[in-house]
This record gives structure tokens, sequence and C-alpha cells, in this order.
């Protein structure tokens, strides 16, 4: 028993050790950090492909969803996803950017924002990520929209922005830098391959710890 106890222990030390060297970033319901290609929104589960997660032309990220594709699973944000996307970031339920705006709309300003904190994207003072104007539109003119997040957090969104065509000149990146479709995929607790997000696993780490503790106590 003894022995179990200490590689328990040990188990425990080896996930935090390997939590403690990650950079927890949160904004508002949104968690991630720099080890992980995922942002997860903490109230759903939901998760989100980091702006820098890849890069793919629109063709590639449509065909890397299709079965025994990388991000079989996961689907393009639409408009609806996006905006929940940024109201989590905002730490609110409703923003002035919810359902269809005008080109170039304000739509808040995210607290405590560093440019990258959820992966760098495009330019060096500002990050973007692309979604689809609606539901199901996969070609035709103004197929695309994008948000952008500048270095002091403010968000901006650019309504029926473009074509896929566009999307692609981007997408090749600037400065190693592509603009990106954002990916979600919600919470399945029957997926093998969820990834857990960083902070659970402190949670559970220090739950286990607990009970290490607690049988150490007992048996003494």
């Amino acid at each position: 028993m003894e022995i179990q106890l200490k590689l328990l222990l040990a188990g425990v030390l080896l996930v935090l050790s390997s939590v403690s060297n990650a950079t927890i970033i949160t904004h508002g319901d949104l968690v991630t950090d720099d080890t992980t290609k995922v942002i997860t929104q903490v109230s759903t589960g939901r998760q989100y492909t980091r702006f820098d997660t890849f890069d793919l032309s629109y063709a590639q990220t449509i065909e890397a969803l299709e079965p025994s594709e990388s991000y079989f699973g996961w689907n393009i944000a639409t408009s609806a996803v996006a905006d929940d996307f940024i109201n989590a970031a905002l730490g609110s339920d409703s923003s002035l950017c919810d359902g269809q705006v005008a080109y170039f709309s304000f739509c808040g300003q995210i607290v405590g924002w560093s440019d990258g904190d959820f992966g760098e994207s495009y330019l060096s003072d500002s990050d973007y990520f692309a979604y689809l104007t609606s539901a199901g539109a996969l070609t035709g003119t103004n197929i695309i929209s994008l948000f952008e997040i500048t270095s002091n957090g403010v968000v901006y969104d650019y309504e029926n922005w473009s074509t896929d065509v566009s999307l692609d000149v981007y997408s090749s990146g600037r400065n190693g830098r592509p603009i990106n479709l954002l990916l979600y995929k919600d919470f399945d607790a029957t997926d093998p391959t969820a990834v857990t997000e960083p902070t659970s696993l402190v949670i559970l780490s220090l739950s286990i710890f607990g009970l290490v503790a607690a049988r150490a106590r007992k048996k003494a």
C-alpha cells in the first residue's frame, strides 16, 4: 500500500510540474495556455482552435474536417458561434456585435488583453480570426467575415468581409502569421481525444493529493 501511495503521489507531482510550466491565460469565460492548441470555454466545455493552430487554405480547412482527417469532429465557426466566442472573451452574455452588424463595427474591449494571448495572427499589433458569414454558405460572395482584436483588446467585427479566395491570400501568412478560420467543437465526455483544460488538471491533481494525504493519515 505504501508503494502504491508513493507512486500515486509521484504521478500527482508530475502533473503539477507539467502544468506549472504552462502559462495559463484567461479572458472572461475563455482559458488557454501556451502549450496547447485550444481555447476552452469554461462554462460549457466548448473548445476553439487558437488563432495560430494551423496554416491552411480554405479548401484545406474544409478537407481537414472530413472523417479520418486531422480536424474531424470540429466545425467552422458561423456568425453566431463567433459572436459567442467574443462574448465569452468579453465576459458578457451579449455585445454590440451580436447578429448581423455593419462592416467594421466596434464590439467592446477585452480587459487585460495582450497581443497574441490566443495565438499570433497576421499583424504584430492585432490578432484576427475568420468565420462563415452564414451557416451552410460555403461558396459565394462575402461568405467570410473577420473579427479583429487589437493589441489593447478592442474588438471589431468585419461582417461580410470577402470571399474564400481573399482569405487564402491571408492564410499564407504575413511574417509567418496567417489568418485562420476559427474552428470549434462542443464538449463530449465520451470523446477520448477531448483535451483537458489546464486548470482542470490542477484541480484533479490537488484532489488526488488530498486523497493520498488522507490515506496516509488513516494508516498512521
